[in-house]
C-alpha cells in the first residue's frame, strides 16, 4: 500500500516537471523560482526544446538497453513537444521492428522526410524499409535520393547496385525464354 501511493507521487512529479506548463503552475503555487514579468515566448520555446532533447536522450538510452516500449512512448512525446526530423527518424526505426507497426513506422519517415528533404541517412532508412516491403520502386526512389544527397554513401551504392542487377537478371531471364519461342534460325 505504501509502495503505490509512493509510485502515484513519483508519477505525479514526473508528469508536473516534464510539461512546461504544469511545472509553472507548481512553481508559482510553490513561489520557487518566480520570473518578475512572467516567462517570454522565447524562455518557453527554448524550455521546450529542452524537454524534447531530454525525452529522446531518454528514449535512445531505453532503446539501447532493450526497452523498446517506453523508447517509443518517449519518442511520440518528443515529436508531439519539437517534431524534429531527429526525432520522427528515431520513432520510425523503434516502429520499424514491430511488423504490425510498419505503416507507423512509414508516416514517422515521411514526417521526418517532410522536415529535412535534405538528410541521406534517413532517405536511404526509408529506402530499407520499402525494399523489406517488397516496394522496390520506392525503395530506389530513397536510395537515389540518399545518393543525390551524398554520392558516397556507401550502403545506398551498394544496394542501389544489388536492386540493378537483380532487376537486370530479371530481365534478362524472361528475354531468354521469350528468345527460346521466337528463335530464328
Amino acid at each position: 500500500r505504501g509502495m503505490g501511493m509512493l509510485f502515484e507521487a513519483a508519477t505525479r512529479a514526473y508528469e508536473t516537471l516534464g510539461d512546461p506548463e504544469r511545472r509553472l503552475l507548481y512553481n508559482e503555487r510553490q513561489l520557487i523560482d518566480l520570473p518578475t514579468g512572467g516567462p517570454t515566448g522565447e524562455r518557453r520555446e527554448a524550455e521546450r526544446r529542452e524537454i524534447a532533447r531530454s525525452r529522446y536522450d531518454r528514449a535512445q538510452a531505453y532503446a539501447s538497453a532493450g526497452d523498446i516500449h517506453n523508447a517509443i512512448l518517449l519518442l511520440e512525446q518528443a515529436v508531439q513537444t519539437d517534431a524534429k526530423s531527429e526525432y520522427w527518424a528515431a520513432l520510425a526505426r523503434l516502429q520499424a521492428r514491430n511488423p504490425s507497426w510498419v505503416d507507423r513506422a512509414l508516416a514517422s519517415y515521411r514526417q521526418a522526410i517532410q522536415l529535412d528533404p535534405n538528410n541521406a541517412e534517413v532517405r536511404f532508412a526509408a529506402g530499407q524499409l520499402f525494399e523489406q516491403l517488397g516496394d522496390m520502386d520506392r525503395a530506389r526512389t530513397q536510395y537515389g535520393a540518399a545518393l543525390r544527397l551524398n554520392p558516397s554513401h556507401f550502403e545506398a551504392n551498394a544496394r542501389m547496385s544489388e536492386m540493378t542487377g537483380a532487376r537486370e537478371a530479371k530481365r534478362s531471364s524472361k528475354g531468354g525464354l521469350l528468345s527460346r519461342f521466337f528463335r530464328r534460325e
